[in-house]
């Protein structure tokens, strides 16, 4: 039985980790219709273009976020100050979190007051490491990430839960 558990509860290869993010991002969408979405490959593309680069904003805690975070992310937890930072700028700002429940959650509180500002990135910073993107901690790369949770975490491959 203890078997059994360890299994269930150790971290997961690519494929599971990514196939079980994907049906996460769906439910994601069902539940929060009217907050728009972007992808890691829309995302990368548009910061590839010449477009004027969105802000990128951590949503998650302080201790997820020193673990790593995107590269350039602003680290805002509470509603109240992303409203303030979208009320000093024009910029378009993409939330994320672990998956993408808590950045669309906070997209909805403040989307009204900003349309067209934000997107929440599908599979957030779970699915951009599952991708080997960047992502980095204290201003230099990393190649691990806070899993949030033994359940979310199982989401994550294996190789980023840290040590």
């Amino acid at each position: 039985m203890a078997v059994l558990l360890l299994f269930f509860l150790a971290p997961t290869g690519a494929v599971e980790a990514n196939e079980r993010l994907e049906r996460q991002i769906r439910k994601i969408s069902r539940a929060y219709p009217e907050v728009q979405g972007i992808s890691v490959d829309s995302l990368l593309s548009w910061l590839a273009s010449d477009r004027p680069a969105p802000l990128l904003v951590d949503v998650r805690s302080k201790r997820e976020f020193e673990t790593s975070h995107l590269p350039d992310a602003l680290h805002i937890e509470r509603a109240d100050s992303l409203i303030a930072l979208l009320s000093r700028s024009e910029e378009p700002v993409v939330l994320y979190c672990s998956i993408g429940a808590r950045s669309a959650q906070r997209a909805e509180d403040v989307r009204r007051q900003f349309p067209g500002r934000l997107y929440n990135l599908e599979g957030s910073i779970f699915a951009w490491a599952n991708a080997n993107l960047p992502v980095e901690a204290k201003g230099r790369p990393t190649q691990k990430v806070h899993p949030y949770n033994w359940y979310w975490g199982r989401m994550l491959e294996k190789e980023l839960h840290p040590d």
